[in-house]
């Protein structure tokens, strides 16, 4: 089998910044606003968001929580609908939306690796990501729809958000990998499964998460946070990795 090479990353306070590091927060406003997202729901999900900022939800029960409550404030809306908000989404919030380095470092890997983007964010916002910075794959949590509308509810098997779901994801898709010219990038315990796909001089944890933090000292990963000069390491490893090509 010929192996490839691959750079996984996640996308919420990752590399997705925005106003609060989550693009289904960000988005769920923006169609609040507009009146197309229910006002029960949005507040169903801040609550979710102040009780895992607080501890007292684990992550999966805060993602989780937090599509379903999505997907019941967007229920009985098209398709055409939500996709169109998408597009003005990111027309009228890229300025904010990534952080200093995250278009550049998608755009250095690029060239010579695979990108892939694996978030459990939904499916209908991350179509159009490609605009602004520019993935050769993408997976994400796909929602349910009848006829062309939202049911209020989401595929289970279909969501990537959890660590179990990017888990089977990256086991079933990524077999032919080469582990040292693969990086991995993630903020969370539920990026653990793209992080131990790679060699750990590859994989990098970005952020003030503690819990993958403390997980990462033990793998040999890189930490860094947000402010970091990112793109200058990265660039260090992959010379080494492509034998001086960059």
């Amino acid at each position: 089998m010929i192996k490839k090479e691959y750079t996984f990353f996640d996308l919420d306070s990752t590399l997705y910044k925005g106003h609060n590091g989550y693009v289904i927060y960000d988005f769920s406003d923006y169609l609040h606003s507009r009146n197309m997202f229910s006002n029960t729901q949005l507040e169903n999900m801040n609550l979710i968001r102040k009780q895992y900022s607080a501890g007292q939800m684990d992550r999966t029960s805060f993602a989780l929580g937090t599509i379903k409550a999505y997907y019941k404030g967007i229920a009985l809306s098209s398709y055409g609908d939500i996709s169109e908000m998408a597009q003005k989404f990111w027309e009228d919030t890229i300025d904010i939306a990534w952080f200093h380095y995250s278009v550049e470092l998608v755009e250095l890997l690029g060239k010579y690796t695979t990108t892939v983007l694996i978030s459990g964010s939904p499916l209908e916002i991350l179509r159009y990501i490609h605009k602004y910075i520019n993935f050769d794959q993408v997976y994400a949590t796909e929602g349910t729809l009848n006829a062309g509308i939202y049911t209020g509810e989401f595929d289970l098997t279909k969501e990537l958000a959890t660590y179990e779901a990017k888990e089977r994801l990256i086991n079933s898709e990524f077999s032919d990998i080469d582990r040292d010219r693969s990086f991995a990038f993630g903020d969370s315990e539920s990026d653990i499964p793209l992080l131990n796909k790679v060699n750990p001089a590859n994989a990098f944890v970005i952020g003030k998460g503690k819990e993958l933090r403390l997980w990462a000292k033990k793998q040999d990963w890189k930490l860094f946070r947000h402010e970091d000069n990112i793109i200058e390491a990265v660039t260090h490893i992959a010379r080494e990795r492509f034998n001086n090509l960059l």
